[in-house]
């Protein structure tokens, strides 16, 4: 099964520790997905998988991004290495790229903690433009608790101890998700809040 089939068109988190396969899976669901945009995509590295796609950064003009869209390729845009400057490079790609193109882009935003104002703003905005966003943490205690509650459903690996108090704030079952991101039979555990507050979490194997 394609994991985009996995994915609704609400916003999604994709949370894992180092090594765990969150970042494997984005670019899985960045290479499946008709339009989108990598943003501080990892390095490749000589025993590591590739993100695809054009590079870009904050010297790429607006007007060749929005064209590479259109043409249907994809784009890995990486931002100035202080978070502050790439948080509002975030918001500016957002405004004068994603939220002009026709049909939906999927936006994909790795290291998402570091990104506190331009990716709430992006959260917020882009329901109403057809932006669906990928946030991609190792800490999800370090995002912004308004940031959280715009995701709907979360993609979870195996976390480190440290962010059990993240699991207890949002009532996930710890000791189960633990169980099941440990096991070699699962890849990741789908957990998800509808409107009326119904929690569904659910394991996934390999090969669904």
């Amino acid at each position: 099964m394609a994991l985009n089939k996995l994915i609704p068109q609400r916003h999604n988190g994709i949370f894992g520790g180092t090594g765990s396969g969150k970042s494997y899976t984005a670019s899985e669901l960045h290479t499946e997905v008709t339009k989108s945009v990598y943003f501080n995509y990892p390095q490749k590295e000589a025993d590591e998988y590739e993100i695809t796609g054009l590079e870009a950064d904050g010297k790429t003009s607006y007007s060749g991004m929005k064209k590479a869209l259109k043409q249907g390729k994809k784009l890995k845009y990486k931002p100035h290495w202080k978070p502050e400057v790439g948080d509002s490079e975030l918001r500016q790609l957002y405004e004068n790229v994603l939220k002009p193109s026709k049909g939906t882009v999927d936006l994909f935003v790795d290291e998402a903690h570091l990104f506190d104002e331009g990716l709430l703003y992006v959260l917020r905005d882009g329901r109403g433009h057809n932006v669906r966003v990928h946030v991609i943490t190792q800490r999800p205690k370090d995002l912004d608790t308004t940031a959280i509650s715009q995701i709907d459903q979360f993609l979870i690996y195996r976390l480190a101890p440290q962010q059990k108090t993240w699991f207890s704030q949002m009532n996930m079952p710890f000791n189960d998700i633990k169980e099941w991101t440990s096991s070699k039979d699962y890849r990741f555990v789908i957990w998800k809040q509808d409107q009326e507050g119904f929690t569904k979490c659910e394991p996934i194997p390999f090969n669904p």
